[in-house]
């Protein structure tokens, strides 16, 4: 595929329309791209190809998008279609290092939250990331070779579908008219990819079939991929708590230092991850007459995510903090932070002696993911057109279904010490210590279990229909076409959560616990020579190497775990209601099914986890009224448009509240039975967005743009249900009756965040096809959400007020910053060198959203936003050969907002390293039909690191695979 043209601009063509295509075919509200020099001009095609439609594009249209194409139909040189768009200025992409999260785009400093996405000019639904960011698209999880382009808007018009705040990315599929040539055509696509940190090759195949009949009027295509991916990453999370470490000298005087950021938990992972996917993707079309075109389309995507990640996790949120003393020498503290412990040498003071620290454990443990997800996108349009009239309509369809069930298997292992050593947190060390086991491990007391963490389930689909009217009139010199219509979407969310029960007697094996005198309980796990290779498993090599084959507490991890059988009752459920789970087969799907509950009762089959399941339906009505002009003032040609949309949102919510009665003087004991509430709620709103497009063109070469417009991104699907979790206090003398009583979960009554944009775009093109850009950009953003704690009322509990944790409508924020961007192919140097082709961009984003729930006034970035970002690329092709080099790089970027950082301090903020990323392709054309290619994707092996506050303070470190690619790939 071909980088990126730089601040491209094309307008938003309606479903019913035409699509760009690799014939420069191009929608009616599109310009037609200018005619070539001369006749004997030759065909571009290739990466230079790619950039030049892309260019031809942005210099005729309207408003300003960012365009990438094929180099050829079914070449997408990038598997990911996020690799490309990560190339695309003002665009930043957040990778797939959970395995869960997908790769997700921010646009011009603000997070993927706030960009919308459409597939053919249709809403797009996805899958988030569990119960969480359903309204962010997961790009990984459709493959670039089922697309022909995809247009990047980072401004509006009136007859667009709402973009976010951000903008709007348009995923586009083959129209089969649209192919060059005639009769039929396809292509077959073979190739094996290398993932250097899990040593394995896995298999991609992808291909395309079509024809065009009757004269070229009917075209029908299909396209498919299939592919089984198995990747590795490496990864260290840490957690911290607030503590207050307690020095101790060598005269045994002890000084408190407080407020200090406090390792509590270091989880050492192998995230092991096989993707399977399969994707579909077919298209009819009918052009009869040249006033007639009937389009159906549809795509599948099945994608199946299963993870097996053995970890090994170290709990040391009491040493040389609450319970116990360290010396200087055994702890060092950076910026408030506690980066060295050596938990060893903390002093217990227990009755009649002092021991070696033996608070902390150890848990190996292997997490069980599967996650399978089905997405349908498609539907019906047609566009009719007579003399100056034109209608065009459209009926979409988009679903998604998610089945993920999380399992953990555990060995509680014995009490040991450990050094964590984070002064490097580039390289950060442990080192667990031989004389450490010196408790028994009694399997009665923490016997092995075989957790179901999570089960869950989405199941989301919308319906869209939209119809359109245009008409060209003559007003004064200028030729303006008046376009009206409507759209009416309607989105069901059906989410239901279960699990958090453990299923005891899996087949572990039990630890060894090895005392200082050489004596040991006999198991085989725990000797001086494991806890060596141990140590220098975590510490040798990338970061992590291969410990996974290690026997850890009985663990084996290559051991996949047998089929559950589940327990009677409901050992060890940790909510309140596994008594209203009805009947429960494997992984907790029985509850599933049917109809979505709407009572209570205890004899109903109500899921499990009541307190995250809902059921939201979203009705989204709009109207525009848009006029886009074209003529001359004076010597200037000027064009544009002028609209305003309006949008009328209703969400109907249904789920539970679940209440406990509490006395917490002291152990919070219940002094009533819980209780569960189904609850439903409602909100509805009208939001007006104007918009305005005008553009002047000083001379041939130059173009000035000017850009205003509203748009609004709607809040996430989690954060609209009306489920909550409450709790009312009672107690007895000592009790505070002027106490809240405490509620969290949803807001069913939350506006959506709205931003004013404003946009100013200079083009100058220069000769030999080559373009510089200028670009200056403003928002304004409202209404954004945060979660805080705020006094008021609780679906289904009345008037009641309550203590409530829950999204709020909190704040407000901006985003401005510019880009520099740049083309130029060679074409003017003698051969070879006319072969050769570099563009670029700089984009610079200054980002923030106020924080005035902490009183300060202060602000931070938005998340996914960074300060600066670079992208380039150079290529070279010349005799069947292609080359192509392109560099990422970007500093760091806000990922936990102040109220929900990850690491698990609240108001305190988590970020990402600056990060640098090389990727290289070529490829060889022995004839017209058949190619060779290759690929290196991550040359530098860049992984992500993530630090809480100041970079000394590690939160999070990702290895990432370099991936080396080979294949063939042939047409007719």
């Amino acid at each position: 595929m071909s980088g990126p043209a730089f601040a491209q601009t094309a307008a938003p063509v309606a479903p019913g329309a035409a699509q760009p295509s690799d014939d420069q075919s191009t929608p009616q509200s599109v310009p037609q791209a200018p005619p070539a020099a001369d006749s004997g001009d030759i065909v571009v095609t290739g990466v230079r190809g790619s950039i030049q439609r892309a260019q031809d594009i942005k210099r005729n249209a309207t408003t300003v998008v960012e365009a990438i194409s094929t180099e050829d139909l079914g070449k997408f040189s990038d598997q990911s279609i996020g690799d490309a768009l990560a190339r695309v200025p003002g665009l930043q992409i957040q990778r797939n290092d959970d395995a869960n999260s997908g790769d997700r785009i921010s646009i011009r400093g603000l997070g993927p939250g706030f960009v919308s996405v459409t597939l053919n000019g249709r809403e797009a639904l996805s899958y988030g990331d569990g119960g969480a960011n359903q309204r962010i698209f997961n790009f990984d999880a459709i493959p670039s070779e089922i697309l022909t382009n995809v247009l990047v808007y980072k401004s509006s018009q009136a007859e667009q579908v709402e973009p976010g705040i951000a903008g709007q990315i348009d995923l586009r599929t083959l129209r089969p008219l649209d192919h060059k040539g005639h009769g039929a055509f396809g292509g077959l696509s073979a190739e094996g990819s290398y993932d250097d940190i899990a040593h394995k090759w896995t298999p991609r195949i992808s291909g395309f079939l079509g024809t065009k009949l009757l004269d070229d009027t009917l075209g029908i295509y299909v396209s498919g991929v299939w592919s089984d991916t198995k990747l590795r990453q490496d990864s260290l999370t840490v957690d911290y708590v607030n503590r207050t470490v307690r020095s101790i000298n060598s005269a045994g005087v002890v000084t408190p230092i407080p407020n200090i950021l406090a390792p509590s938990i270091e989880n050492i992972a192998v995230l092991r991850n096989d993707r399977k996917r399969l994707a579909l993707n077919g298209a009819v079309q009918y052009r009869p007459t040249d006033n007639l075109d009937i389009n159906l389309d549809l795509t599948y995507n099945r994608y199946e995510i299963n993870q097996d990640n053995p970890a090994l996790r170290f709990s040391s949120d009491t040493i040389g903090t609450t319970n116990g003393e360290l010396p200087p020498s055994a702890y060092k503290i950076v910026n408030g932070a506690l980066v060295y412990v050596d938990t060893s040498a903390a002093q217990y003071s227990q009755p009649g002696d002092v021991v070696q620290s033996t608070s902390n454990y150890t848990v190996p443990q292997n997490i069980l993911n599967s996650r399978r997800i089905e997405q349908y996108n498609g539907g019906a349009n047609f566009a009719w057109k007579k003399d100056r009239l034109s209608i065009t309509g459209d009926f979409g369809y988009s679903s998604v279904t998610l089945r993920a069930n999380d399992f953990t298997g555990l060995v509680f292992a014995p009490y040991a010490s450990f050094i964590y050593d984070g002064t490097n947190p580039k390289a950060p060390q442990f080192t667990i210590l031989q004389n450490t086991f010196q408790r028994i491990y009694d399997p009665t007391i923490f016997p092995p279990s075989y957790d179901l963490g999570n089960a869950y389930q989405n199941k989301s689909k919308r319906y869209s229909y939209r119809l359109d009217i245009a008409r060209d009139v003559d007003l004064g010199g200028f030729n303006v076409k008046l376009k009206a219509g409507g759209r009416y979407a309607r989105t069901t969310v059906d989410f239901r959560s279960g699990g958090f029960f453990d299923l005891f007697g899996s087949n572990f094996g039990y630890p060894t616990i090895r005392y200082p005198n050489g004596t040991a309980v006999p198991g085989g796990a725990y000797t001086p020579d494991r806890v060596n290779q141990l140590s220098n498993a975590i510490n040798t090599g990338e970061f992590i190497t291969p410990f996974q084959g290690s026997n850890l507490g009985g663990y084996n991890g290559s051991l996949r775990f047998p089929a559950p059988s589940f327990a009677a009752g409901c050992a060890f459920l940790t909510t309140d209601y596994c008594g209203f789970t009805g009947p429960r087969s494997a992984f907790g799907q029985a509850s599933f099914s049917g109809a979505f509950p709407t009572s209570a009762n205890p004899l109903d089959a109500t899921p499990i986890n009541s307190n995250a399941t809902y059921l939201i339906k979203e009705d989204n009505l709009a109207f525009y009224g848009q006029a886009d002009f074209k003529g001359e003032v004076g010597s200037l040609g000027v064009d544009g448009s002028v609209g305003v949309r309006a949008v009328t949102i209703t969400e109907n919510t249904q789920g539970f509240v679940g209440t406990q009665f509490l006395d917490d003087r002291v152990f919070r004991i219940k002094t009533a039975p819980d209780q569960l509430t189904a609850v439903t709620d409602r909100n509805r709103y009208t939001k007006f967005l104007p918009t305005l497009s005008l553009n002047v063109h000083p001379s041939h070469d130059l173009t000035v743009r000017f850009n205003a417009a509203k748009t609004l991104t709607l809040p996430d699907y989690a954060q609209l249900s009306p489920t909550s979790n409450t709790i009312k206090f009672f107690g007895g003398a000592a009790y505070d009756p002027t106490r809240p009583n405490d509620s969290s979960g949803g807001n069913t009554r939350l506006k959506p965040i709205t931003s004013l944009n404003f946009d100013f775009t200079t083009e100058y093109y220069t000769p030999n096809k080559g373009a510089i850009v200028f670009s200056a950009f403003y928002k304004k953003i409202s209404n954004f959400i945060i979660t805080s704690t705020a006094p008021g009322t609780v679906a289904g509990q009345g008037a009641e007020v309550f203590s409530l944790t829950a999204p709020l409508n909190f704040s407000s924020g901006s985003a401005k910053g510019f880009e520099i961007g740049f083309n130029q192919p060679f074409t003017f140097l003698s051969s070879p060198f006319d072969g050769l082709g570099v563009q670029g961009a700089y984009t610079y984003v200054d980002s923030k959203v106020d924080q005035f729930s902490s009183g300060s006034g202060s602000s931070v970035s938005f998340p996914g936003s960074s300060k600066h970002n670079v992208n380039a690329i150079a290529y070279f092709e010349k005799y069947g050969f292609s080359f192509r080099a392109a560099l990422n790089y970007r500093t760091s970027y806000l990922i936990g907002t102040p109220l929900a950082a990850g690491a698990g301090i609240a108001g305190t903020n988590v970020f990402t390293r600056p990060e640098t990323r090389i990727d290289l392709s070529s490829s060889y054309a022995i004839n017209k039909a058949v190619e060779l290619f290759g690929s290196v994707t991550n040359v530098t092996a860049q992984g992500r690191a993530d630090y809480l506050g100041t970079e000394a303070v590690l939160s999070a470190i990702y290895s990432r695979p370099r991936t080396y690619t080979i294949g063939v790939r042939g047409k007719f």
